[in-house]
């Protein structure tokens, strides 16, 4: 994982929170996404800025806390209630955030793709699986193979203002679509017509 990458998202979000555990990891987000951090003495106010070389008079304008794990989340490699994910082949541009579609046990879920950036280039890759909490709500966790690399909150994008401009769109598309397929099947028409022109010329 890109620890500046991390960086670069908190710095943007001005949202910076901690969160310490029994073992050697601890963990740092926005409330959002949840991403480990391993081999570092204990993530503190002060030396989170730090090391984010955040200067004093541009602090106040970040919000930092130090928090436990929600309880509700599995921060553990493996889960009972985790599936695999397949990837979309597109993602959708909304209020600058760029969100992939994720098909789901609950229909389709978005994934703010700037959340994994961290995850670039990382050895074997990476996979997205869905999670459910005991409440029924879905999350997504990041892993390579058995490892849990991060856990991200889904994004709330679906509206009935949404669902009406993905209408729109879709009957925008079927229009193209349509003019597509007349325009083949002039062509082909065309095409037909010069073949005959041309084996009556040969007769």
């Amino acid at each position: 994982m890109k620890i500046k990458r991390v960086e670069s998202i908190l710095k943007a979000r001005k949202t910076i929170i901690t969160y310490h555990t029994e073992d050697k990891c601890q963990w740092i987000g926005d409330g959002s996404a949840f991403y480990p951090i391993y081999n570092l003495p204990p993530l503190t106010e002060e030396n989170i800025f730090a090391m984010f070389d955040i200067a004093e008079s541009k602090r106040d304008k970040f919000f930092f806390a130090e928090r436990t794990l929600p309880d509700n989340l599995s921060f553990k490699d493996t889960d009972a209630t985790e599936v695999m994910l397949d990837r979309a082949e597109y993602a959708i541009s909304f209020n600058g955030r760029n969100l992939e579609p994720l098909k789901t046990s609950q229909g389709v879920a978005f994934i703010d793709k700037r959340y994994l950036s961290p995850f670039e280039n990382t050895d074997n890759g990476y996979e997205l699986y869905e999670r459910t909490t005991k409440d029924g709500a879905i999350y997504f966790a990041v892993k390579s193979g058995f490892l849990l690399l991060g856990v991200i909150a889904p994004y709330d994008l679906v509206s009935e203002r949404f669902i009406m401009k993905l209408k729109e769109l879709l009957v925008m598309s079927q229009m193209v679509w349509a003019n597509k397929e007349e325009q083949v099947r002039i062509e082909e028409e065309q095409e037909l017509g010069l073949y005959e022109e041309h084996e009556e010329a040969k007769k």
